[in-house]
């Protein structure tokens, strides 16, 4: 299965060997699915479909796991960033908790379901970037970059695996390739 944002839609039907045999995968998606509503202990929407779907595959062992690059846009994470006096994003460690976070918190979910995740990052995006002046599409662009970048580090510290989907769907300057899109 391939549980997360509406990405997910991507993979169903598909058929991939794992581990020796083919497979078919199922798609579960979450649509708007974001790290931070998957770390939000109050619950949400979000989180309880995401659960729910872990729930309806718990014991099948591996799945892929993953979350879009909402996380990044202005509504998320590059909203919440501190800018210097020029108005440029400056300090992007949010962006490692974050993912650091949301690792931890979907290891813990799926130990306690008997599961194994593949965790896949979110893809390049080509989307909102035309319409985003130079400074925000610049820090967007640098998010989506660092977000991949510390999801696949704490993927490694966890020992689990992880699939680059930023690296398949780039393009030059970090932005989505457009045959993708």
């Amino acid at each position: 299965a391939v549980v997360g944002d509406e990405q997910a839609l991507g993979a169903a039907g598909s058929v991939m060997n794992w581990e020796g045999r083919a497979t078919r995968l199922v798609g579960e998606p979450v649509f708007g699915c974001r790290a931070s509503h998957l770390l939000d202990r109050d619950g949400n929407r979000f989180r309880a479909a995401f659960l729910a779907a872990l729930d309806r595959i718990a014991g099948t062992g591996r799945f892929v796991s993953l979350v879009g690059e909402l996380d990044c846009r202005i509504t998320g994470l590059l909203g919440e960033l501190p800018v210097d006096s020029q108005g440029r994003w400056h300090d992007f460690s949010a962006v490692d908790a974050l993912a650091h976070d949301y690792v931890a918190w979907l290891a813990e979910a799926c130990a306690e379901r008997d599961l194994s995740p593949i965790v896949m990052g979110t893809p390049a995006s080509n989307v909102q970037v035309e319409v985003m002046r130079d400074l925000a599409r610049s820090a967007y662009l640098t998010i989506i970059e660092r977000f991949n970048g510390a999801l696949a580090a704490a993927a490694s510290e966890r020992h689990l695996p992880f699939a680059d989907l930023f690296g398949a769907t780039r393009s030059r300057g970090a932005q989505g390739r457009p045959d993708l899109y």
